[in-house]
């Protein structure tokens, strides 16, 4: 007997719906594994699959905010068609779904920032990665974000973070997020500092 959902309110809409979980991974074209997983919390699904459950399920409620439901922020590569790729390794052309946390907090939230953007750039060699956010058209919003390590004096090395937006509504990005998102890219620095300290 497949487990149940560990979420309650997905369990009562799967019982509601009299789905199983193969025909909710037909009708959003994964495998019936996949979906279990997502389901009982042994993987945590992209936006597009989340949103995806939730319309076949007919959930249009948040979720609530309890333990079952803190969100950690995540880093998922798929491909274009949003099928998590067995590699997780950066490659050109790729999606990588984030979510985030904007302020950064630890603190699970009801809401959190579901972002998808497009593998533009990986160079090995020099150690730099880019990758555009391209789901709108360019004349409305689109941005580039470059990250590099270069190594400097003393056996250290300098990380370095640059977006670039372009788009009619850039005004309003700066003045509803501008500064939360600037705070958001120095904690991914700190978080990796510590992570590289820690590992060294």
């Amino acid at each position: 007997m497949a487990p149940n959902p560990q979420c309650a309110a997905l369990a009562a809409a799967k019982e509601k719906k009299g789905w199983s979980y193969a025909q909710i991974a037909t009708a959003i074209g994964k495998s019936e594994q996949h979906v279990i997983d997502i389901c009982t919390g042994k993987v945590t699904p992209t936006a597009a699959e989340f949103d995806a459950i939730a319309k076949v399920l007919d959930i249009t409620g948040p979720p609530p905010n309890d333990s079952a439901h803190a969100t950690k922020r995540t880093q998922v590569v798929t491909d274009k068609s949003q099928q998590v790729l067995e590699n997780q390794t950066a490659v050109e052309g790729a999606i990588l779904n984030m979510t985030t946390h904007i302020p950064p907090t630890m603190t699970p939230q009801t809401r959190p920032n579901h972002t998808h953007v497009t593998i533009t750039h990986v160079d090995h060699e020099n150690h730099r990665v880019s990758w555009a956010l391209d789901s709108m058209p360019s004349w409305l919003l689109r941005s580039v974000r470059w990250q590099s390590v270069t190594p400097v004096e003393g056996g250290k090395a300098k990380y370095e973070s640059i977006e670039v937006f372009n788009g009619l509504l850039v005004i309003f990005i700066k003045w509803f997020i501008g500064t939360n998102l600037k705070k958001s890219f120095d904690g991914m620095a700190d978080g990796l500092k510590a992570r590289a300290e820690q590992s060294s």
